[in-house]
């Protein structure tokens, strides 16, 4: 799935196209933040913990990679208030 939608990034054949590939890797770090803060060993973690902090941190460059331009076009069919 990851590699279609690079495929379609690279070469779009409507603007929101270039979309996908962010919204699959928006996906799989929803995954990630459920299975590490929904497991055992974080749930009673206070929020200050170093190790919270760690996680944060990875998962806050993760969506910093995935964010994509918005374009005009995009942006006037109302399709980027689902993004960010």
């Amino acid at each position: 799935m990851s590699e279609c939608a690079r495929n379609l990034k690279a070469d779009a054949e409507f603007p929101s196209d270039e979309m996908l590939l962010p919204m699959i890797t928006i996906r799989h770090l929803r995954d990630q933040i459920g299975e590490i803060f929904g497991s055992d060993a974080f749930k009673d973690l206070p929020i200050s913990d170093n190790r919270m902090a760690i996680h944060f941190r990875y998962l806050e460059a993760q969506l910093e990679e995935c964010k994509v331009p918005q374009s005009d076009e995009i942006c006037e069919r109302g399709m980027c208030t689902h993004l960010w």
